[in-house]
């Protein structure tokens, strides 16, 4: 069961990206939901602080419009 849920967890979350945000939560078991939001979230937010290092001030405003 484990594996299973460590599989479908990568899987799904490497399609996150590539899908409308609300449709692939409701396609998805919730944990694996919770767990790709917060994955992909951590992801943006790492790389707003990477624009804002390299001089983009409007960088966390920008995320936030999205």
């Amino acid at each position: 069961m484990r594996r299973t849920l460590h599989k479908k967890t990568k899987e799904d979350t490497f399609y996150y990206h590539s899908m409308e945000r609300i449709p692939w939560i409701l396609d998805k078991l919730s944990m694996i939901a919770i767990v790709g939001c917060q994955i992909w979230w951590t992801w943006r937010v790492e790389d707003v602080f990477r624009k804002v290092r390299e001089g983009n001030k409007h960088a966390m405003k920008q995320e936030n419009a999205k």
